[in-house]
């Protein structure tokens, strides 16, 4: 039998008992807000790989760009492909299918480590430098518009609770040892005394 579900595609609301039966009923409000999060996060990558199809650069290809263009002008030789998939939170084979494809556009390039022959460290090119600049303010105007809904106090809510909870699991993670991609945030500096 086909599950049922509403026109927005959401179960049936039926379905939210049935599923405190089954989780417990004292668990269902943090059932819902994962299921929200959840939400949120798949509407916003589908929305921003759409928009990405105008923009010249997929989003995670922009983050490994952006990350290399980053590395490069703090003065790091180039970084290992672990370094990028740990970054990015994504698979190996994912990293080596971005680098390939991004290496044979000739936005990146690789070379021999200089001490350790087995290895090699990615860097960006010029032509990656540029295509990071003519794009990154239209995909910065897309992630804007995402948040429209929202006033400013909203997002600095919604981003302290974000950053909470972010640091929370993290520290979580680490317990069990497991790698989390999310790091504390800097502390905004002060404004100086001169302004």
């Amino acid at each position: 039998m086909p599950e049922e579900t509403t026109p927005s595609g959401c179960p049936p609301p039926h379905d939210h008992a049935l599923m405190g039966q089954i989780f417990g009923e004292e668990h269902m409000p943090a059932l819902h807000l994962l299921h929200v999060l959840r939400t949120v996060t798949q509407l916003m990558r589908s929305l921003s790989r759409e928009g990405a199809g105008a923009a010249l650069l997929s989003p995670p290809r922009m983050r490994l760009l952006v990350h290399l263009m980053i590395a490069g002008q703090q003065g790091q030789a180039g970084l290992s492909p672990s370094d990028l998939s740990r970054h990015l939170g994504v698979s190996r084979n994912t990293i080596s299918a971005l680098l390939n494809s991004l290496e044979e556009q000739g936005y990146i390039v690789r070379t021999l480590h200089p001490e350790d022959r087995r290895q090699f460290r990615v860097q960006i090119t010029p032509a990656g430098e540029a295509l990071v600049r003519e794009s990154a303010p239209r995909h910065g105007a897309l992630i804007e518009s995402l948040f429209e809904p929202l006033s400013a106090e909203e997002r600095a809510q919604l981003l302290a609770i974000g950053e909470r909870l972010a640091g929370h699991l993290a520290a979580r993670a680490a317990a069990l040892g497991l790698h989390s991609p999310y790091c504390e945030p800097e502390p905004a500096a002060e404004p100086s005394s001169s302004e």
